[in-house]
C-alpha cells in the first residue's frame, strides 16, 4: 500500500512538474506500518473506524465475512445473534 502512495504521476496526465510532485510524495509519505506498530493496543487510533464496544449502533442488515476457524469466531457469532435479535424486534 505504501508503495502505491509514492508511485510517480503519469507524465502525460499530470503534465509539467510531475517529477517534483513525485519527489513531494516520496518525502511526505511515511510508511503506514510504522504507525501501526506503535498502536498495538486498542485506543483512539483504532476506535474512530470501529463499532466496538457499541455494536447495537448497527441499524441495518450486516454481512460479516471472516473465517470460522479464527480465535474470534465466538465474538462474531455473538455479534450476529445480537444483530439478528435487534432486527427481529
Amino acid at each position: 500500500m505504501a508503495a502505491c502512495n509514492v508511485l510517480p504521476p503519469v507524465p502525460a496526465v499530470f503534465g509539467e512538474g510531475w517529477r517534483d510532485e513525485w519527489l513531494r510524495r516520496i518525502d511526505g509519505t511515511e510508511p503506514w506500518l510504522f504507525h501501526w506498530l506503535e498502536e498495538q493496543d486498542d485506543g483512539p487510533y483504532w476506535r474512530h473506524g470501529s463499532l466496538r464496544p457499541d455494536y447495537e449502533r448497527i441499524a441495518c442488515p450486516t454481512l460479516i465475512v471472516a473465517g470460522w476457524a479464527t480465535v474470534t469466531a465466538t465474538t462474531r457469532s455473538a455479534r450476529s445473534r445480537r444483530s439478528a435479535a435487534r432486527s427481529a424486534s
